[in-house]
């Protein structure tokens, strides 16, 4: 799919870290935004390069009294920021903000207290040094191009409760600064600011989460009432398995609101897991780019979707487990309910009916933990099955199907694999692994599915099982 701009009407533009880790990065993103500048442009820029990970290894490294490390990372980060500016400004990169940031980053990175478990409002406060360093470098390189940049602290239009680490956007206090500080100031130039962060009503640091700059820039298309929300990554759009596991992927030209949604449920890490509900409250198209080749395909998330076969994308979650336990199907009921209302953060697990005397559990790891203890699970008589992996398959066209069992069973030939009729979303089937099996499984299922030339609905057939008639079916033992 060709990208074209669907008006002149404002737009949102958010480069990730891998976009902007570099001068010759930074260069060719600036070259993306002069090329639009008709449209008005909003600039979300996330930290540089891998900055986020190493201000959470230097503070954790800190509070647990390693100061040694904590110094050398950082000084690291410190210095890749400083020769990113000089590079860009001139030996001192006295053309930035930086070094005054700098020195508060400093006086906040002493103030942790040491020999402590980093507490997540520490947490919050020092991770948004890196959002707030790209920003004050990248507003100076825009100006330098002679683009008309300011920088506008998302802290100020951003407002959320206090759940640091996690933090929800409060809506409506948020619409509110978007209008009073956002829009106005975007008339008269280009406003740039820092994706994943915000503040609470207190005026506290606070952070969206993994892939929270993407959420920001959700955010403000919706209070702006954007033409089109964009995310610039460093691949060519949402692709059809991770590219980091498979080599031969391709570019899903289009998706729908939902599917996205059912792929990040799924463990996809395309985007932020809350990004597409502004965007749908609004009915804004959101386009996943590619900044290393702004001409590349890329994919376009509508409310409709476009056309497509029936799996779009085919999603991996390792570090599962599957918990078979004997209980009564009114138990199991109300089991199930309880997680919902006291897990609703760890995430639900999923649950299947095995035979008639119990329910499978397959969850992640960390997630069965919260599960377990708050549950009131480990009352119950259990066979628990660690190192699994949660192969999903995922599109709008899979409502109403089920995998083919005997066609799936025959592509695996060795590999043990579970089918499980029960899944989180009409628009997703799921199969079970083990994690060592994992990659062979997936890599078998893309290419028949996405690169083989007879039709991937060879392995579907309409479903005559209703949705709470869970079942698993298997090729061998996998425990």
């Amino acid at each position: 799919m060709k990208c074209v701009f669907l008006g002149n009407s404002m737009i949102i533009m958010k480069f990730g870290g891998t976009s902007i880790k570099d001068v010759s990065c930074i260069r060719r993103v600036i070259d993306i935004i002069q090329s639009r500048l008709d449209h008005s442009p909003v600039l979300v820029f996330s930290a540089m390069g891998k900055t986020t990970r190493l201000l959470l290894e230097a503070a954790r490294s800190r509070a647990a009294g390693n100061s040694e490390s904590a110094d050398f990372l950082k000084k690291d980060i410190e210095e890749y920021h400083r020769n990113i500016a000089s590079e860009l400004f001139g030996r001192k990169g006295t053309d930035c903000n930086l070094e005054t940031l700098l020195e508060e980053f400093s006086c906040a990175f002493r103030s942790i207290p040491v020999h402590d478990r980093l507490s997540d409002q520490d947490h919050d406060r020092l991770i948004s040094f890196g959002e707030r360093f790209s920003t004050a470098i990248m507003v100076s390189a825009l100006k330098k191009a002679g683009i008309g940049a300011i920088d506008l602290d998302a802290r100020r239009i951003i407002r959320t409760d206090s759940r640091f680490t996690r933090a929800k956007p409060n809506m409506d206090s948020t619409r509110s600064a978007i209008r009073e500080h956002l829009i106005p100031e975007s008339s008269r130039r280009t406003v740039v600011t820092q994706g994943f962060i915000g503040s609470d009503e207190k005026g506290n640091t606070t952070t969206l989460g993994f892939e929270g700059s993407d959420f920001t820039a959700a955010l403000l298309g919706w209070g702006t009432d954007a033409k089109e929300i964009q995310i610039w990554k460093d691949v060519p759009g949402v692709m059809t398995a991770d590219p980091l596991i498979i080599e031969d992927v391709k570019t899903v030209p289009s998706l729908s609101y939902d599917e996205v949604e059912v792929l990040t449920r799924c463990g996809a890490k395309v985007l932020h897991p809350m990004t597409m509900a502004p965007a749908r409250k609004k009915v804004i198209p959101v386009r996943i780019l590619d900044s290393t080749n702004p001409n590349a395909p890329c994919t376009l998330i509508s409310r409709s979707g476009g056309k497509g076969g029936p799996v779009r994308s085919i999603t991996i979650r390792k570090d599962m487990v599957t918990v078979r336990i004997k209980v009564s199907r009114n138990d199991a009921s109300r089991l199930f309910q309880k997680m919902q209302s006291e897990n609703k953060d760890a995430g639900c697990p999923w649950i299947c009916f095995s035979e008639k005397d119990g329910i499978t559990i397959v969850t992640s790891a960390d997630n069965w933990k919260t599960v377990a203890s708050s549950s009131g699970l480990l009352n119950y008589s259990q066979n628990f099955s660690s190192s699994m992996a949660l192969i999903s398959l995922v599109g709008a066209a899979l409502t109403g199907y089920r995998l083919r069992q005997q066609e799936v069973f025959e592509m695996m030939g060795n590999i043990p694999v579970q089918i499980l009729s029960c899944t989180i979303s009409p628009m997703a089937r799921h199969l079970l692994v083990k994690e060592t099996d994992s990659l062979s499984a997936l890599r078998l299922l893309h290419e028949n599915i996405f690169c083989l030339k007879h039709p991937s609905n060879f392995y579907f057939e309409v479903s005559h099982v209703k949705d709470s008639a869970c079942w698993i079916r298997q090729n061998g033992t996998i425990d």
